[in-house]
């Protein structure tokens, strides 16, 4: 019963590493760094170049909400799904104790 909880929790554990890595892969080393070295300027309408978009398409800054919006959701979801495996958790514990 102790080997069936080690590799309950291992897996379990390997699942929320996994999730994590799932939700970093968007970040690219070096955007950062990139971005943070140069300021553009703003035009004669006080926005940075860029920001607008081209005709037809989303603004920059309306689809970095969107993506934020949609980070957020599925944060929500996966603080969901880890309150779920703790209850979980914590349920496989009482029974080992009985």
């Amino acid at each position: 019963m102790m080997k069936l909880i080690k590799m309950s929790t291992a897996a379990i554990l390997a699942s929320i590493i996994s999730i994590s890595a799932v939700a970093d892969e968007d970040h690219h080393p070096g955007e950062d760094q990139a971005a943070s070295s140069q300021m553009p300027e703003m035009n004669q309408q006080g926005q940075m170049p860029g920001m607008m978009g081209q005709p037809g398409q989303m603004p920059m800054m309306q689809m970095m909400q969107q993506k934020q919006a949609m980070m957020q959701e599925h944060m929500k979801k996966t603080e969901g799904h880890l309150a779920n495996i703790e209850a979980l958790l914590k349920q496989l514990v009482e029974l080992q104790k009985k």
